[in-house]
């Protein structure tokens, strides 16, 4: 009986032993589990991804519209790269019958913010941004051509080294409608930044001509400042004295011969930045070339030295290879643009989002091929000749291609070599989604 009983207690000794394991496994699976949630909460903290939303309505309905392929569309989602400024995934203004647009509010409880949305900051989470208009009847007028009265407003912003921006804007004015006014002077703001003069917008690639456009309604215009301002001749004899990150803005008279060997030489050899090493870029302003029309076969082939661009209002024409193997990041490209080059900016590995303009009509083979994190892009509605390619290894996925017209529309583009196509993708129109053929990108 002793016997028994010891051996029924070493048993029982064992299956607490046992029990006490399994507990503790028990726990430690869920202590990893718990440790991967956390994980993955972090994760979800930090995304790579943020999406803009554009409200062309405010929050009670009023407000405007973009048009798309003769339709009329009221909000517009726009994927941005997380950390990067709101500035560059800004879209053009809408337009309404009936009142003057403000700018871009966020909203708070029932209404809209105070001041507007600063897109100078890095974008850290999705954005819901709503347009804010005054009507006509608010300004007591009925009709936009018997206001005698019109405000001219002026916004400027500066970054600091700290990273903070300030905004340096000159108190408005009102002038007789359909006046002109002579140029305003720079904000009263000391920095060692060259204020290079004022936009129509944000782009910052078309200058406000005060001396011959009138003001008929309600406008904004836009100040910029660059750390360097000049003609490339100047800028090419500078050596050693630009940082990496450094913005200039480029002047000049002309269609400017960016084939010269001294002046690829300088963006490529980095010849005016004090570090010269694989990372150190600019961001090049072009657009105080007014006169130039088209950028020429392999400008800028192979320059690693642009972080980001503006090209001139002026260009119409993007040539063959232009900024194949750069570095480019961010690029705004001009309204008036109507072709896009074969491999123009092929293997730019950065360049993430960027606009297509409305008014393209052309857009050759390879044209953006090889940019690993390119995000979906909306085709423009004037398109008339698409050749094969244009997003080869750059759009994976089930990513959609976007189109700004009717399906009609689309299915009129000639497309060259589209017997080359294979599986067919998801085009989406503003009518509705069909399957094309078109070979724009790689399975």
């Amino acid at each position: 009986m002793q016997n028994r009983n010891k051996k029924n207690n070493g048993s029982l000794l064992m299956l607490t032993v046992a029990l006490l394991c399994l507990y503790g496994l028990l726990a430690s699976c869920k202590y990893f589990d718990n440790n991967d949630e956390n994980k993955d909460d972090e994760q979800e903290k930090k995304p790579e991804t943020v999406t803009m939303y554009y409200h062309s309505a405010d929050g009670n309905e009023k407000g405007g519209y973009w048009l798309e392929g003769g339709k009329k569309v009221t909000l517009k989602k726009v994927s941005a790269t997380s950390g990067r400024r709101g500035l560059w995934y800004k879209p053009s203004v809408p337009q309404s019958d009936d009142a003057d647009f403000i700018g871009w509010y966020e909203q708070i409880g029932s209404g809209l913010a105070s001041s507007p949305y600063v897109f100078f900051e890095p974008l850290t989470e999705d954005v819901v941004l709503y347009a804010k208009w005054k009507s006509y009847e608010e300004s007591g007028e009925t009709d936009p051509t018997e206001k005698t009265k019109v405000k001219l407003s002026f916004e400027a912003s500066i970054t600091k080294e700290s990273g903070e921006t300030i905004s340096v804007a000159k108190d408005p004015v009102w002038v007789d409608t359909g006046s002109k006014v002579d140029e305003p002077s720079a904000p009263g703001y000391e920095t060692s930044r060259v204020f290079t003069g004022w936009f129509t917008s944000t782009d910052y690639n078309e200058r406000f001509d005060f001396a011959n456009r009138t003001i008929d309604a309600d406008t904004t215009v836009y100040g910029y400042y660059a750390d360097w301002k000049g003609t490339l001749a100047e800028l090419i004899a500078i050596q050693g004295t630009l940082a990496s990150g450094a913005s200039l803005y480029i002047t000049g008279d002309g269609q400017v011969d960016f084939s010269n060997a001294s002046v690829k030489s300088w963006f490529k050899d980095k010849t005016g930045m004090s570090d010269k090493s694989k990372d150190a870029a600019l961001k090049v302003n072009f657009s105080g070339l007014t006169s130039l029309t088209s950028i020429d076969a392999e400008t800028f082939k192979d320059i690693e030295s642009f972080a980001a661009i503006i090209f001139p209002y002026s260009v119409e024409e993007i040539g063959k290879n232009a900024f194949k193997n750069g570095k480019l990041s961010g690029m705004i490209l001009p309204p008036k643009l109507k072709k896009i080059g074969k491999e123009a900016f092929m293997d730019n590995d950065e360049l993430g989002y960027f606009v297509i303009p409305e008014g393209v009509e052309e857009i050759d083979e390879n044209a953006f091929a090889g940019i690993k994190d390119l995000r979906p892009n909306a085709l423009p509605s004037t398109l008339k000749t698409l050749h094969p390619f244009v997003f080869w290894e750059s759009i994976f996925g089930d990513c959609k291609i976007y189109y700004n017209g009717t399906m009609e529309q689309f299915n009129a583009i000639t497309f060259l070599d589209s017997d080359k196509a294979k599986d067919p993708f998801t085009i989406v129109c503003t009518d509705g989604e069909m399957k094309s053929k078109v070979y724009l990108r790689k399975k």
